[in-house]
């Protein structure tokens, strides 16, 4: 997720970041370059957040528990469509009507750090607050790795992660067949087999994303 420019409204974006990171272990992104329709004081006002994850009743999820620390700031939510997303918050960014905070991921693909990263600002001083001198140890290392720029700015922090070639299992037939779920290609190709001894197939399901 991710904030704004001025002095002012970084302080908030900062205590919203902070807010979120201490109450749900979360983390959120930077600030934009332009001005937006946030309004308030530190511990009162408006915050908009544009994502195209979580959906909506996760995203009101996250911001009630970010409520019962700040129940006086009203955060509202706009889900874009995923394929939507990069040609809605690329101008949104540079505009005066863009969002207070907004997604961004590591890596290509939607929402990339290499294209918004400009207008993010450095989250190192939130996490510390909320997490102590210590946090790297405190949270999954695969997120600051992915999301610090080249010059050593943490432009955004996890608050989840997805990543291709998950692997769904039905443990009532693996137990029927007494078999062990496979960590390995070979893995696979034998417990495959064993299943298809049974009259059970494996499927495979390829995916395809930029």
């Amino acid at each position: 997720m991710m904030f704004q420019s001025s002095a002012a409204k970084r302080r908030r974006s900062l205590v919203f970041a902070l807010g979120v990171a201490s109450s749900l272990v979360l983390a959120l992104v930077g600030c934009s370059s332009g001005t937006t329709a946030a309004s308030g004081s530190a511990t009162s006002g408006k915050i908009t957040w544009w994502g195209w994850t979580p959906e909506i009743g996760v995203g009101k999820q996250y911001i009630a528990a970010f409520n019962k620390v700040y129940p006086n700031i009203t955060v509202t939510y706009k889900q874009v469509a995923t394929a939507n997303y990069d040609a809605a918050i690329r101008p949104a960014l540079a505009s005066s009507v863009g969002p207070d905070v907004f997604n961004m991921a590591p890596g290509g693909g939607i929402g990339s750090i290499g294209s918004y990263q400009g207008s993010a600002i450095d989250l190192t001083p939130v996490i510390t607050k909320a997490l102590g001198s210590d946090w790297k140890s405190k949270v999954a290392p695969i997120g600051p790795a992915g999301l610090t720029t080249s010059s050593g700015k943490l432009a955004a922090l996890s608050v989840g992660s997805t990543f291709a070639g998950p692997l769904w299992i039905n443990p009532d037939l693996f137990a029927k067949y007494n078999l062990t779920p496979p960590k390995t290609l070979a893995d696979w190709i034998s417990t495959c087999a064993a299943f298809k001894s049974h009259g059970v197939t494996c499927f495979e399901k390829g995916a395809g994303d930029p």
